[in-house]
């Protein structure tokens, strides 16, 4: 992790064994190295999917059901890339479908 957000997060006064820090009466999260978590998701995701299973998403005050395909992911990204404005605007291909090295990568060009 970089040591100018190990600093930040010293500042905020987030201890290490519980990542969590009050910010306006709120409970927030540290999330660390979040763009590593974001690529082994994306990994995941692209070998199986993912059903919401015993967690508790709520958005609009209903809970969250139902199950996460990359086919369904793939199938948006081309939808969007028809209509003009691109609501998907920094995606590419290469987010999408990595050829062997790019799969590696954490963090590719735009």
């Amino acid at each position: 992790m970089g040591a100018n957000i190990v600093k930040a997060l010293k500042q905020l006064g987030v201890p290490e064994k519980t990542p969590f820090f009050r910010f306006h009466d709120q409970e927030t999260a540290a999330v660390f190295d979040s763009h590593r978590l974001l690529k082994c998701m994306l990994n995941l995701l692209l070998k199986h999917d993912v059903t919401n299973v015993g967690f508790r998403v709520v958005v609009n005050r209903q809970k969250l059901t139902g199950t996460t395909k990359w086919a369904a992911i793939l199938e948006a990204y081309e939808i969007d890339k028809q209509n003009m404005p691109y609501l998907l605007c920094n995606v590419t291909d290469k987010h999408l479908k990595p050829f062997a090295q790019d799969a590696m990568k954490v963090i590719l060009p735009t």
